[in-house]
């Protein structure tokens, strides 16, 4: 969510404080049963890494599930996978292409010519 700047001189520096006062708390309420789901999420997870710790907390406080990921990867039985689940695939899919397309991309691209016909 994005924060709208205050013009403190128009509006008073007590109410610029209110206003964002506010709005934190208005995030924070929005933002609970996330939060909630967060913290009963964690102890599910044995092997979780400092940074994917870190980075979950931020996709939470931005206002996602930890049963939602950024690559929006599904399981076989068509669930979206949790975000640590969906980031690691994400990651090895960007990292590993041919472990998941059955193909070697270094040869199949051999001998292939990439000039326009024209």
């Amino acid at each position: 969510m994005q924060k709208m700047k205050l013009n403190v001189q128009k509006i008073g520096l007590r109410e610029a404080c209110a206003q964002i006062i506010y709005e934190d708390f208005e995030d924070r309420r929005r933002n609970e049963p996330l939060i909630k789901e967060l913290i009963e999420y964690l102890p599910t997870v044995s092997d979780i890494t400092e940074e994917e710790k870190a980075e979950l907390h931020e996709w939470v406080v931005s206002g996602f599930s930890v049963y939602d990921n950024p690559y929006m990867l599904s399981n076989d039985s068509g669930r979206t996978m949790d975000f640590i689940r969906g980031c690691r695939i994400g990651i090895d899919l960007r990292d590993n292409p041919s472990d998941y397309l059955g193909v070697d991309l270094d040869t199949e691209n051999e001998g292939r010519n990439d000039e326009l016909p024209f």
